[in-house]
C-alpha cells in the first residue's frame, strides 16, 4: 500500500478495533499494549501496537516491556508501523525468539466485473454460523488444541458485540453489518498485517 491515506485510514481502523474490543490497555513510550483478558490465546487481541517512534530505546528495553507486561500469557506479539522501527528491532528480537513477519494491507479500487449472486447466497445471523466456524477452525493445523475453536467463536462474537456503537462517527450499526465487516477483517488480518508483525510464542500455540 504506497498511498499515505489509505494506510493511516488502514491503521486508524486496525487500532479502533483493538480499542473498542479490549478489555484493557497500557499505555507504552512507543504505543499502546492491549488485552482481551477472557482472551488470553488469541494473538491478535493481546498484542503491542507500536506506532510512536522508537527515539533510542533499545531492542532489549522493548523485550523487557513485553515480558513484564505480557507475564503468564503464551505469546508476546509486537506490531510495528514504522519501516524503519521496524528494521532496528527485527533482527534483535529474532534473535531473542521472535519471529518476524513483514506483511502488507492492499487497498482494492477495481470497479466489480459483475453484479453479486444475491439470489445464490442466504444471509444468517452469527449464531447460525457458530458450529460451521468452530468445524473449519478445527481443522486448522493451529485450532486442534482442545477448547481453541470455542475460543474462537466466543472471541468473534464478543468482537461483534463489543464496536455495535461506532464510536467514532456516534452511528449504531446492526449486529449483522458489523459481523460482515469484521468477518472479513479478522480473516484478512490473519495473512496480512500493517508494517511489520514480531511474534514469539511460548509453550503451545495460540491463535
Amino acid at each position: 500500500m504506497t498511498n499515505a491515506i489509505d494506510f493511516d485510514r488502514a491503521f486508524a481502523f486496525q487500532r479502533w478495533v483493538l480499542e473498542t474490543s479490549s478489555t484493557r490497555t497500557v499505555d507504552l513510550p512507543w504505543g499502546t499494549a492491549f488485552f482481551h483478558d477472557e482472551y488470553p490465546l488469541k494473538y491478535d487481541a493481546n498484542l503491542a501496537l507500536l506506532d510512536r517512534p522508537l527515539g533510542t530505546s533499545s531492542v532489549a528495553a522493548v523485550d523487557d516491556v513485553m515480558e513484564d507486561l505480557y507475564a503468564g500469557f503464551r505469546h508476546r506479539e509486537i506490531e510495528v508501523r514504522s519501516d524503519e522501527d521496524a528494521s532496528r528491532l527485527a533482527m534483535g528480537l529474532a534473535e531473542r525468539g521472535y519471529a518476524v513477519e513483514f506483511l502488507v494491507v492492499m487497498a482494492h479500487r477495481r470497479a466489480p466485473d459483475r453484479e453479486p449472486a444475491a439470489d445464490q447466497v442466504e444471509e444468517v445471523d452469527v449464531a447460525t454460523v457458530r458450529d460451521l466456524h468452530m468445524e473449519i477452525t478445527r481443522r486448522e493445523s493451529w485450532g486442534k488444541e482442545p477448547g481453541i475453536a470455542e475460543i474462537m467463536v466466543a472471541h468473534r462474537d464478543a468482537l461483534v458485540a463489543s464496536v455495535t456503537i461506532d464510536q467514532r462517527c456516534g452511528t449504531t450499526r446492526s449486529r449483522d453489518e458489523l459481523f460482515h465487516l469484521l468477518v472479513d477483517e479478522f480473516h484478512r488480518r490473519r495473512i496480512l498485517r500493517i508494517g511489520t508483525t514480531v511474534v514469539r510464542q511460548l509453550g503451545e500455540a495460540g491463535i
